[in-house]
Formats: C-alpha cells, structure tokens, sequence
C-alpha cells in the first residue's frame, strides 16, 4: 500500500506550481526585450546620435548696393545644417571685381556701374545642400562731390531664430544691409552656451529655452546699428536608447501586475488540473492526505 503512495508524491513532486511558470514566463520575456533593447541601442549609435536633419537655408533675402571704386565686403547668413559650411554659386554672376569665398563672404571693389544677380547655395559637413537663393546686385556709380558714409543697417529689425536643439551644434551668422565694410559684431546678453564672433557668427551649444538679446554691428566709419534677436532653443531629443528602457519598465510593470492577480487567484480559486494545484482548500485536502499516508 506504501508504494503507490510513493508513485504518487515522486509524480507531484516533478510537476511545476503554477507560480513557477509564470516566473519562467516572466524572466524569459525580460530576457528577450532586454535583447532587443541592446540590438536597437547598437544601431541607433551606429546610424546616429538623434540629431535632427535639418538642411542648411541661406537667410540672405536681399543684400546692400556697393558702389563702383570702393571696397565691398558681405558675410552671407546660413541657419540649420551642422555648422560646417561651404558656400558657392550655382547660376548668374557677380559683378566685375567681386567674388564669393567658400566661407560665405561677398568681397572686392566693384569696378563700374552695373546690375545683374547670382544664385547661391551652401553645404554643410554633412554634404546637405540648402535650396539655391537668388540675389540680386546693383553697382551704383560714385556720386559727385563728396560721398558720406552710408549708415549701417542689420538685416531686418527683429530676427527670429528657431532651428536650435539644446546641447547640440549650432551656427548663424550675421549680415549687415548697408554701410561701409569691414564690420564688426558683439552682442549683449547673449543665450547661454553661444558666442558672437567679431565676424557675426553666432555658434555654440545653447541651453533649452527662448532668450532675447541685442546684436551691435559697427562698420568702418564707426557708425553702430542694433538689432533684437529672439532664440528659441528646442529640447533635445531623448536617446532611442533611454525611450527603450522606459517602455521595458513599462512592459515589466503590467507582467508583473498580472504576474500577482494570476498567484491570488491561483491560490485563492485553484489552478488547472494538470498543473496539480487545486487552490487553498485544495493544499488544505493535500496536506491532510499526506499526512494520513504517513500515519498508515
């Protein structure tokens, strides 16, 4: 009579509580999702760091008249890309004595009176490449007597900047509208993580947030201009790596939910037959059982 009693309890004794399945169950999908975190991770650092594609645009719009005799200098705006700039003309042609620099720059004596226009565009180190901007050139002829200095004027009164990402490379440049070249640029209040060099570039890696401050451009003459400029820095991206992460905390909160409603009620109203549990009352009936076998 013992050895069917044996049979029995090495038979239970081999099978897995319900519990332990849902363990297993459990550790195996963490297993999984925190290979494929792992494998998205490896690739996001492989095609990139998350930085925005955002393709260069010439900001230029329209630039100063030059005067035929005297020196002409003009530093080309650019917002977007990365920073690394190449600039060259694709179509038209500048007038006679002037010509433009890889850096962006519009510099010579124009020889004689004339009109015409260039397009332009520019690429970044990212071999992106911005739309082509016409703009349009008049050369007008010295007057008679003498010439007073043209008073220096900013492109436009008030400047919105909204291409920034906060930690990340960003690059403008100024350009004046009107004056007598070289000019020089400094700013006041100036977004914290960004300079203004003397040539009107403002570069850095700015803070999130939007931040107004004030640009002076001084030409030759000693002559100043100011203009209000309003930055608006975006929030950087959160890295794939991180948002992975997150949804696997997600994920493992709702298992591990169901992983404690699945135990109560196992507990409370019984498992399957075939797993070998039968709830509560059923653990009550078993231990009774075992311990009359052990009495006979």
């Amino acid at each position: 009579m013992t050895t069917p009693v044996f049979v029995r309890r090495r038979a239970r004794a081999v099978e897995h509580p319900v519990e332990l399945r849902f363990v297993d169950m459990l550790l195996t999908i963490i297993a999984t999702l925190m290979v494929v975190a792992i494998v998205l991770s490896v690739i996001s650092a492989i095609s990139g760091s998350g930085q925005p594609d955002v393709v260069p645009r010439v900001t230029t719009r329209s630039v100063p008249d030059a005067i035929a005799g005297r020196p002409y200098e003009l530093t080309l705006a650019v917002e977007g890309g990365d920073g690394e700039y190449t600039w060259r003309a694709v179509g038209g042609k500048l007038p006679a004595g002037l010509r433009l620099s890889a850096d962006g720059v519009i510099k010579g004596t124009p020889v004689r009176k004339q009109t015409g226009s260039v397009s332009v565009v520019v690429r970044d180190g990212s071999s992106r490449v911005s739309e082509a901007r016409e703009l349009g050139m008049i050369v007008r002829p010295p007057a008679a007597g003498t010439i007073g200095p043209i008073p220096p004027r900013i492109i436009g009164a008030v400047t919105l900047l909204d291409g920034a990402v906060a930690g990340q490379s960003y690059k403008y440049t100024f350009a004046a509208d009107s004056g007598t070249p070289p000019y020089r640029w400094s700013g006041v209040a100036l977004p914290g993580g960004l300079q203004l060099a003397p040539d009107g570039t403002l570069a850095g890696r700015p803070d999130a947030g939007t931040s107004t401050f004030t640009v002076i451009m001084s030409d030759s003459s000693g002559a100043t201009a100011r203009q209000q400029v309003r930055l608006v820095v975006q929030e950087a991206p959160e890295p794939l790596f991180w948002r992975i992460l997150g949804w696997l905390k997600t994920i493992i909160t709702w298992i591990g939910y169901v992983l404690f409603a699945s135990t109560v009620l196992t507990l409370l109203l019984g498992a399957p037959p075939t797993y070998g549990h039968s709830g509560v009352r059923g653990w009550l009936r078993n231990r009774s059982s075992k311990r009359g076998g052990e009495w006979a």
